[in-house]
């Protein structure tokens, strides 16, 4: 199977139930705790912006309280 069209993605888990941390999940499986949403999202986005330039496009997806997923947008500095 050809991945070369589709994206990398990163993902943050809402804290499950009895839980206070945020997982983010990066391309090839590396996980990280983060004791808040902030610091989860800020570590994605960052994350997202260093993984862009392989030449593929770079999706952060963030689970809702629901269980569904959103993609949050990325925002570039220039």
């Amino acid at each position: 199977m050809n991945d070369a069209g589709r994206p990398f993605r990163i993902f943050i888990f809402y804290p499950g139930m009895n839980e206070r941390v945020w997982r983010v999940v990066l391309p090839g499986g590396a996980k990280h705790l983060f004791p808040t949403e902030g610091r989860a999202v800020e570590f994605a986005l960052s994350s997202a912006s260093a993984v862009t330039g392989q030449m593929r496009r770079v999706e952060v997806l963030k689970e809702t309280l629901s269980g569904g997923w959103m993609v949050l947008p990325r925002v570039s500095a220039t």
